[in-house]
């Protein structure tokens, strides 16, 4: 019994020892740990050389997937020169060069490279302006350019993605929900030296109450083409609101006021005030407009003409920005398409949101230039344009016909 203990604690320390050295001559495993800096490289037109540094546990090699134009060297343990040559293209352009790992490629990381076209860039950024509802949401914009471009938000409830991209393409901007006052954020897209701007408007919380006419304050970073959605306390009524070349804030609805009015001062256009708004005769369209608007004077009504036409470069573009094309869904028409078949290329730029209302005649009853002509009251005259004879017109008083109303504010 003494022997088999002794013979069977020897090969256990024969199985231990052999055990040891089994383990003593495998070597330890190394897990390869690989990064890169930087990991994009922006050339210039006229190209350039970038060093890139190269942290690493084991050996690695770093290849160009264009070397035509992006070429790899002067590699060190610890570095290594990407080259790119000077771009004679028309277009940017992209590369990648990848660094891995010698004893196993998948374990790599890959600098971007990016060139803008040697010539001139270009650039535009459409639509010009988008609208989100206050729960929030993603909208597109898409980029058609030549060169490399990026994209960036003034807001930070705006966030836009992807930041950067090279030649045509979309970028999405995702607006969070709104608790507040309605907001606008600003979208920039620059691509060499060429930058455009694009807006994303976000309406209010509906727990926000609607801003009324009477106590609207124009901010003062207001631009051409900001609108409001306003409330008229008198009849709980909305009108929307823009601010014209003029530097004015206009109504870009016509007045639809008649609240405690004599009902022979005023006449509805086809029956339907709703629709065109109200016809005013003089002595109520003085007494019309809410508090802290009014009725242009002829003055304003010329200034206005003469900013709209200055600003789209002839009265024919002013009137297209000016006036609401028609609308197949709405079942009627704003404008007469048969006799000024002009009014299909009306385009609303300006979102002044003009109709042909026209006017009805001292009789009260028979209308005039309808729908033909957007007329409107102005003190002591009236202010007019439209397809026909395609004019705008500051023209004289008419103190027996009744007219149409559109508030400027104080």
């Amino acid at each position: 019994m003494k022997l088999n203990r002794i013979m069977t604690y020897a090969a256990s320390l024969t199985a231990g020892f052999a055990l040891m050295v089994a383990c003593k001559d495998d070597p330890e495993t190394v897990v390869p740990q690989l990064a890169v800096e930087p990991a994009t490289v922006a050339a210039a037109a006229e190209g350039g050389a970038s060093t890139i540094t190269v942290s690493a546990n084991t050996a690695w090699t770093a290849v160009s997937d264009s070397p035509a134009w992006v070429t790899v060297s002067e590699k060190t343990d610890n570095s290594f020169v990407v080259t790119v040559e000077a771009n004679q293209t028309a277009s940017a352009r992209t590369a990648a060069v990848t660094v891995s790992v010698t004893a196993d490629p998948t374990v790599n990381k890959v600098v971007a490279v990016t060139q803008n076209t040697g010539g001139e860039i270009s650039l535009t950024v459409t639509p010009a302006t988008v609208d989100v509802a206050a729960e929030g949401g993603a909208k597109e914009f898409a980029i058609a350019t030549n060169g490399v471009w990026e994209a960036s938000s003034d807001k930070d409830w705006a966030n836009v993605s992807p930041a950067s991209g090279s030649t045509d393409g979309k970028i999405t901007v995702t607006a969070e929900p709104n608790t507040g006052d309605a907001r606008t954020a600003t979208i920039s897209v620059t691509a060499g030296d060429k930058t455009v701007s694009v807006t994303v408007k976000q309406a209010k919380s509906a727990a926000v109450p609607d801003p009324t006419m009477q106590a609207f304050v124009v901010p003062d970073n207001a631009v051409v083409g900001d609108t409001w959605d306003l409330k008229d306390e008198r009849d709980d009524q909305m009108y929307p609101a823009v601010k014209m070349h003029d530097g004015k804030v206009w109504m870009a609805k016509n007045l639809n006021f008649t609240k405690d009015l004599a009902s022979d001062g005023y006449r509805c256009q086809d029956e339907h005030c709703d629709r065109w708004g109200v016809h005013y005769g003089w002595a109520l369209a003085e007494v019309a407009c809410p508090s802290g608007w009014h009725i242009a004077t002829r003055d304003e009504a010329v200034a206005f003409q003469d900013a709209v036409v200055a600003a789209y470069g002839s009265v024919l573009d002013a009137i297209l920005a000016l006036c609401l094309p028609n609308d197949a869904a709405a079942g009627f028409d704003y404008w007469n398409a048969e006799t000024h078949p002009g009014v299909v290329n009306y385009n609303n730029a300006s979102k002044f949101n003009a109709i042909g209302n026209g006017n009805i005649n001292a009789d009260g009853v028979t209308p005039d230039h309808f729908p033909r002509l957007a007329r409107y009251w102005v003190n002591q005259g009236k202010l007019e344009f439209g397809w026909a004879g395609t004019y705008i017109a500051v023209e004289g008083f008419s103190e027996t016909e009744y007219f149409c109303v559109r508030c400027i504010k104080d």
